[in-house]
């Protein structure tokens, strides 16, 4: 647990979950897209790649970049730009089978995942909350 101090923009204490929730979300949603491109046809085929690494790109920025106390959506909107240029991309070259279509569904479903999931910053003391993301307050 984390124990935030007054100055730094919110006083309170935080789970792991509430602490790292959309890194965590990311994370699960980029590796479950991996095996299931994979699983569709043995290979992960060029625009699955990219993908792949569009996905991977916002785990990694989502876990980098801090909340702000003054903008707590900041990893909210990195999340919902590159979600969009994933799912655009995947409509672009085309869904042709199941197994695509589930892809489609499934980087739409992380991207949900990770915006209703929370996140806090120790250094700032942002706070950008999702669903269970609701911090204690300290006594």
């Amino acid at each position: 647990m984390t124990t935030y101090t007054p100055t730094a923009g919110y006083q309170g204490v935080s789970t792991f979950w509430q602490k790292y929730g959309m890194t965590i979300s990311s994370a699960i949603g980029t590796l479950v897209y991996a095996v299931i491109g994979y699983m569709e046809d043995g290979s992960i085929s060029g625009p699955e790649w990219l993908v792949f690494g569009v996905l991977t790109a916002n785990s990694v920025l989502i876990y980098v970049v801090p909340v702000f106390p003054k903008y707590g959506w900041i990893k909210n909107a990195i999340n919902g730009v590159l979600a969009v240029l994933a799912l655009g991309y995947q409509v672009l070259t085309g869904v042709d089978t199941g197994g695509e279509i589930l892809l489609l569904v499934w980087t739409f479903a992380t991207a949900v995942g990770v915006l209703r999931s929370p996140a806090v910053s120790p250094k700032t003391g942002g706070v950008s909350s999702g669903v269970g993301g609701v911090l204690v307050p300290q006594a």
